[in-house]
């Protein structure tokens, strides 16, 4: 069935373009590279944000991570337009489409320490337990008053 309808395409007239767009697929092709590219320079935008943060947590020795020290400079270069979120946005969406994937080197590591997995598991069990509890009650509770607030600002608005 596949091989009549390939061969009920090929045999289909089509113009010089179409044709050479569709059989050899370069508009494809460049599509696809320009899309990487995109991604592969937004991730280096984020990277250069994470690596300026790793510099400065390292030079002036800051009690703080480099992770949370880029969130918030990345946070305050989108905030002041520094940069524009369509310049991290492809590349941003691609590492939480991934972000599983970042978690197997984890668990490979921590694997490692069997026995102290077997005598304090409870604890990390526990931990992660209370912190994901709190992340989804945070959460749940930001995104109520955002929208009770949103819903108050266009009542006044419109009213």
């Amino acid at each position: 069935m596949i091989l009549v309808q390939i061969i009920h395409i090929m045999r289909k007239p089509r113009p010089y373009n179409q044709a050479f767009v569709s059989d050899y697929g370069w508009i494809n092709l460049m599509n696809t590279l320009t899309r990487f590219f995109q991604t592969t320079l937004q991730l280096a935008v984020v990277g250069l944000v994470w690596l300026v943060s790793d510099l400065m947590v390292r030079f002036a020795h800051l009690p703080v991570s480099s992770g949370v020290l880029g969130l918030f400079l990345m946070l305050a270069l989108l905030g002041l337009g520094v940069i524009k979120t369509g310049m991290v946005e492809r590349g941003a969406k691609w590492v939480l489409g991934e972000l599983v994937f970042f978690f197997i080197p984890i668990m490979v590591s921590v694997l490692q320490y069997r026995d102290l997995l077997l005598s304090e598991g409870w604890r990390l069990v526990l931990t992660i337990a209370v912190g994901t509890a709190l992340v989804m009650i945070s959460t749940a509770l930001t995104l109520n008053f955002c929208y009770r607030w949103k819903r108050r600002l266009y009542k006044k608005l419109h009213a």
